[in-house]
């Protein structure tokens, strides 16, 4: 089966339950390992790809289009922008692109791996307004362990996992003090796997002097709890500062925070995309 075939495939079939019928995984897993690739092209972009190729770019040709969307929506020429989780640079592309010369990206990413290789998307992609930040953005200024994922780069986290994980330790920096002299941000994306209310909280200043700033943040109550955070502390902290919430699918419907509680138990494995803005567009 070829790629374009595969593609058409998961489109159809995505969101009926089918992929999880037994056998299904593993055929599913043979047609990935035939057809991933270690370089691919996406929308005039060249992508160097993590071992396992964990966002399937050389599979499936995109990524969240619905995010990809907004992004192109919400990020104007200009711009400052914060990737905060920024894996092999994906998104940081997609904002650089859309900020041009006069703006500008500075992407975090503390894993060694990941971040030679978001280094290497950014410089031969031509992008000089991408600052790569290679820590983990936390609520203090030291390290952290990182916990690692062994077959996807995507999902390493600074909380354990259900499973027994190899560990390093990484830089952990205040965004606070990193951008003590940027004057504002536009917009910020974070996907941190359960770490995000320490991102945040490591920014309340930067924060507090960017009025108009919207957000991508990935919602996950399973990985907050295991990170020791409740899912309500998350959406009571965007709250306090004035976000108002909304799926990123869905970025004209507002969300509350008990419509999400109810929405997501902290029990299923289940997350989601929200799209945070300040003027509550």
């Amino acid at each position: 089966m070829g790629r374009s075939m595969y593609r058409g495939a998961a489109r159809v079939l995505g969101g009926t339950g089918f992929g999880s019928l037994p056998g299904v995984r593993a055929l599913n897993a043979l047609f990935l390992e035939h057809l991933r690739g270690s370089v691919v092209e996406i929308d005039g972009h060249q992508f160097h790809l993590d071992p396992t190729d964990s966002l399937s770019l050389s599979v499936m040709g995109a990524f969240k289009p619905a995010e990809t969307d907004l992004i192109a929506q919400r990020v104007q020429p200009g711009a400052t922008v914060l990737d905060i989780g920024a894996h092999i640079g994906y998104f940081s592309l997609l904002f650089a692109r859309r900020v041009g010369p006069a703006g500008h990206v500075y992407a975090f990413e503390p894993e060694p791996h990941n971040y030679k290789l978001l280094v290497r998307n950014v410089g031969e992609n031509g992008y000089g307004s991408v600052t790569c930040v290679q820590a983990a953005a936390h609520s203090a200024n030291g390290s952290v362990t990182l916990y690692l994922a062994n077959d996807n780069a995507a999902d390493h986290r600074v909380a354990p996992g259900q499973e027994d994980r190899e560990t390093i330790n990484v830089r952990a920096l205040r965004v606070d003090d990193y951008l003590s002299s940027v004057a504002r941000i536009d917009f910020i994306k974070i996907d941190v796997k359960g770490a995000e209310l320490s991102v945040l909280q490591g920014m309340n200043s930067l924060l507090e002097r960017s009025s108009r700033v919207d957000m991508l943040i990935e919602y996950w109550p399973f990985g907050l709890r295991r990170a020791g955070v409740e899912p309500r502390e998350l959406l009571t902290f965007l709250d306090s500062h004035d976000f108002v919430l909304h799926f990123s699918s869905e970025p004209a419907k507002r969300i509350t925070i008990e419509e999400l509680l109810d929405r997501i138990s902290p029990e299923e494995d289940l997350s989601a995309n929200l799209y945070a803005a300040r003027d509550g567009a």
